[in-house]
């Protein structure tokens, strides 16, 4: 009980104290050859549209701590024109100006001078606010020392500056020497503050805060940096706030000791954290990652805030990734649908490369494509060997006129419809048609000779990757043509190469 009536008191006095600060006005005078007032840019204009008078406050205070009232004319415009300075615009004849600060109370300067004259359109006018206080002498032991008042730099020692009534931080330095304090100033207290410096090695410790990467550190208040923080500190206990985007801050505790240097690591803010509920299509055997790390993703397990980007792999499935944001103190719901890898694929493009092993082998290139399991390509094949020499004679005199070998090549075109009875197998029976063709060295006689075929077959796919596939192509062609006397029937079975029949192509294939 003695302690909350002591602390009834305190606080009783500091109010008593407060509210016998003042505002006071000082040095209200015209300033004749000042043209501020009707200058382009800075002149105003009352409700009436007559040039207003300026006033200008020179004050400690910011406008945003003053009130202004003006009775019978009001007030026109108040601007912070500088620091220190604060330009307050009246209509001609206001009497007098009454500026109110929340913890000074409030001050009236009168506009009256010369007999009677108030204020004129268009004149400038100065004026001095400040809380009622007076004249004191702030002395050093170290000359030239730096010398500020609440925060404000006052300039070297020995400093003379009006000061309100009221206890103010005052320190002092110069080199090592330092002074930190609180003065008293009162109506009937000293004029002169002595401020002895001493050597800041024997008060203060170097201190360093260190928190992880992206973790920000506040001390006093105040945002000094991420990560890390270096200062000087007198002698005594501190406590600095640590803070990251969703998590909870956290409040720590230290100690400096003057003349020793420490690294202090502050308890870490805590992440705020949402419920992360998701469903997979198939249910079982999907790998869920963050990364290179597995993430468990259990059904509602509760999770840091953030935003997640996951990968979900199984095998023989095509991989998807997904970005969820979790939210603090809610749920995020979610089904993700993996589809299978289309080895076999029912539509797309194609394009391979084989060996057909006939009479007169060659090298076959196929290009086609499928739309809806329905199989559309277009082959050649290069032949690799030369054919039997085959003996021509000239028609008039059946004299040996040249002795001809050929190469055969095969241009044809297919139609099939693709079947997949396993993932990576698939059965494509087709029937086409396609040409085989006599080429000879410089034109020679049987040269473009050339026999269509009616074919029909099966192309068995193996896919062991997806997008690449190696394929056995069984077929069989039946000639078009039978005539006994077609020279290119005849020219066919002189060089022995035979027109139709089986074929195996065997190859390899890849997706486009």
């Amino acid at each position: 009980m003695k302690k909350l009536i002591s602390l009834a008191c305190l606080l009783w006095l500091c109010c008593l104290s407060a509210a016998a600060q003042t505002l006071v006005t000082r040095n209200f005078e015209p300033r004749p050859t000042d043209p501020t007032a009707t200058l382009h840019g800075s002149e105003v204009k009352d409700k009436n549209g007559k040039t207003t008078a300026l006033v200008k406050i020179r004050t400690p205070f910011p406008a945003t701590d003053l009130g202004f009232d003006s009775p019978l004319y009001g007030v026109t415009q108040v601007t912070q024109h500088s620091p220190g300075e604060v330009w307050v615009y009246l209509p001609e004849r206001t009497q007098r100006l009454t500026i109110i600060h929340p913890v000074y109370g409030s001050a009236t300067q009168q506009f009256i001078y010369d007999g009677g004259s108030y204020l004129k359109s268009g004149q400038t006018y100065s004026l001095d606010l400040n809380a009622e206080g007076k004249q004191v002498s702030l002395v050093a032991s170290s000359p030239e020392a730096v010398i500020t008042l609440d925060d404000v730099e006052q300039g070297r020692s020995p400093v003379n500056t009006y000061i309100p009534y009221g206890a103010h931080n005052v320190t002092a330095r110069n080199g090592s020497l330092f002074y930190e304090g609180t003065i008293l100033v009162t109506k009937d207290g000293p004029d002169t503050f002595d401020l002895p410096l001493t050597d800041e090695n024997l008060l203060f410790g170097d201190v360093t805060i260190e928190t992880p990467e992206g973790v920000e550190i506040w001390f006093r208040n105040r945002r000094e940096g991420v990560g890390e923080f270096t200062t000087r500190l007198r002698e005594g206990q501190y406590s600095v706030e640590t803070r990251k985007r969703d998590h909870t801050p956290a409040l720590s505790t230290f100690t400096v000791k003057a003349g020793q240097s420490q690294t202090v690591h502050p308890d870490l803010p805590t992440p705020h954290k949402g419920f992360l509920d998701l469903t997979t299509v198939p249910e079982n055997g999907v790998t869920i990652l963050s990364g290179d790390t597995v993430f468990t993703a259990e059904r509602a397990v509760q999770v840091p805030v953030g935003t997640y980007e996951l990968t979900f792999t199984r095998k023989g499935w095509n991989p998807q990734t997904r970005i969820f944001r979790v939210n603090r103190g809610e749920t995020t719901s979610d089904t993700v649908v993996l589809r299978r890898k289309q080895y076999v694929r029912k539509s797309g493009l194609q394009a391979g490369v084989g060996f057909v092993p006939l009479s007169t082998s060659g090298l076959s290139f196929h290009l086609g494509g499928v739309i809806a399991n329905v199989e559309i390509e277009a082959q050649y094949t290069l032949g690799l060997s030369r054919s039997k020499e085959v003996q021509w004679f000239s028609d008039e005199d059946q004299i040996l006129s040249n002795i001809v070998d050929y190469r055969c090549d095969e241009f044809g075109v297919t139609l099939g419809y693709r079947l997949s009875f396993a993932e990576r197998f698939g059965l494509t029976p087709r029937v086409g048609y396609s040409m085989q063709y006599l080429s000879a060295k410089d034109k020679q006689p049987g040269n473009g000779f050339n026999v269509g075929l009616a074919t029909v077959g099966v192309k068995a796919l193996f896919k062991p990757f997806q997008h690449f596939g190696i394929y056995v192509t069984p077929s069989y062609g039946r000639p078009l043509s039978n005539k006994e006397d077609d020279h290119g029937k005849l020219t066919f079975d002189l060089a022995g190469i035979k027109r139709g029949g089986m074929r195996l192509d065997i190859g390899i294939e890849f997706d486009l």
